[in-house]
């Protein structure tokens, strides 16, 4: 129990990219409550309970790893009843989260048009090697909303050169990751969102890609757990498509397309969301059905995912990325509470 254990094992362990940089012991004997849930990784045995990862020793004690959420924080950010889900702001006041977002980018002389209630959009990312932390490009967000600030290398931003519909789009440029700043990203984000165990969501977007391959697509996931776990579209160097659950082992459910550079191209995800293995999975891409599974969806069977992310939400060291994202949509048909 007091062997030390690597980086390398942390890391995977919680299937986050985490931040420690080293292991902690927690006081006493491990979690009070139950165990959330258990899964192997390189071997490794993982445990989550009471919102905190351990490693599972050879005598079954539990070696803690570090906190991954606050049990109840995301409960309590929401309000939820048969007609509505509001959001508490962080201004104390309660923000209705609709069904259904559709996002165009018309209208918008630069980001931060896009930014607001009326538009559905309330965040956006910019990480980079000039931006490599969570503080510096929260930073970088705020003096851009704030103070009209420029960007630094990573742009996103509506644009009239090419869209699919309408008259205008989503441009993002993401330059390549480095040894220091492996992931650069340059994404557009939304919080009015609220999938549970149970839902199912309906997401879709068009893309063109014009220069590079993004790693990553699209992402729905929790901004309440370390590292925003949840679900999301990926792409290989060849531009291969597959979805996979950022949590634990990653499961990762696969197709043979292939995404098309110089086109546009509809990407459409539809899930139901379970922690179990009852989840379902379906990747269409210009309406042919490219992945069909079933399996977890789904971190924790408490977990709500509240984050919706699109754009280049991850780029590797390859080279940068120039993209175009239009028509943009999500739909979550709920399970109603009495």
């Amino acid at each position: 129990m007091n062997n030390p254990v690597s980086r390398r094992l942390l890391v995977a362990a919680a299937g986050l990219l985490l931040a420690a940089a080293c292991t902690q012991t927690a006081p006493g004997t491990g979690p009070t409550g139950d165990v959330d849930a258990r899964f192997v990784v390189d071997g490794q045995s993982v445990a989550i309970a009471d919102g905190n990862a351990y490693v599972v020793a050879s005598d079954g004690s539990l070696v803690f790893i570090k906190e991954l959420y606050t049990p109840g924080e995301a409960q309590a950010a929401f309000r939820v009843t048969r007609n509505a889900v509001l959001r508490v702001g962080e201004d104390g006041k309660w923000y209705n989260v609709p069904d259904r977002l559709e996002m165009g980018f018309e209208d918008a002389k630069g980001v931060r048009d896009l930014i607001g209630l009326e538009r559905g959009w309330t965040n956006f990312t910019l990480q980079s090697p000039a931006a490599p932390t969570v503080p510096d490009y929260v930073a970088l967000f705020k003096r851009i909303l704030a103070e009209g600030a420029g960007f630094e290398d990573n742009r996103v931003e509506p644009s009239e050169e090419n869209f699919y519909r309408g008259a205008a789009s989503l441009r993002t440029y993401a330059v390549a990751g480095t040894d220091a700043v492996p992931v650069s990203k340059a994404s557009l984000s939304s919080i009015l969102v609220h999938a549970v165990e149970g839902d199912t969501v309906d997401l879709s977007a068009w893309y063109f890609i014009e220069q590079g391959m993004p790693v990553g697509l699209m992402d729905l996931e929790s901004s309440f757990i370390d590292q925003g776990p949840g679900m999301r579209v990926l792409a290989d160097q060849t531009g291969r498509l597959r979805v996979e659950l950022k949590w634990g082992d990653k499961p990762t459910y696969r197709s043979e397309a292939i995404l098309s550079v110089g086109r546009w191209t509809q990407l459409r995800l539809r899930m139901l969301l379970s922690a179990a293995q009852s989840g379902t999975i379906e990747l269409w891409v210009d309406n042919e059905l490219v992945i069909d599974a079933t399996g977890q969806t789904l971190p924790l069977g408490d977990t709500i995912l509240d984050r919706f992310e699109i754009g280049t939400t991850a780029n590797n060291d390859l080279g940068p990325v120039i993209m175009f994202v239009d028509d943009v949509r999500i739909e979550t048909k709920r399970v109603r509470t009495p």
